[in-house]
């Protein structure tokens, strides 16, 4: 299979409309699109990524970590830095590998 590399696609809320089969794809950043997608629950986010994860298609998540610093007192804030650290979980099961990037290094987890 060679991969088709396309244009850069703008969606801020439904991942799953613009995944295809035979293509690659760089969702920068899984953080933007959950802060889109604050109002929904976390296992609405799951099902979507799960879906997306089950076409024919390379895809690289970039999830920024949000999770080492002050915790926000308001709700809306904390729920993002939750919902961040429930999403990345979930990334990691359904991802083939998984790295950290800090300082241009990066460190294979899996």
């Amino acid at each position: 299979m060679t991969p088709k590399i396309g244009l850069a696609i703008e969606e801020t809320k439904n991942l799953s409309k613009v995944i295809k089969d035979d293509n690659t794809y760089l969702i920068d950043c899984i953080s933007m699109w959950l802060f889109n997608n604050l109002n929904l629950e976390e296992k609405t986010l799951k099902k979507q990524l799960q879906d997306i994860c089950k076409t024919d298609a390379n895809i690289v998540f970039v999830l920024n970590d949000v999770s080492c610093g002050v915790i926000p007192f308001d709700s809306q804030s904390r729920r993002f830095v939750d919902f961040s650290g429930l999403i990345g979980q979930e990334l990691v099961k359904l991802c083939d590998e998984v790295y950290e990037a800090k300082y241009g290094l990066e460190i294979k987890l899996k």
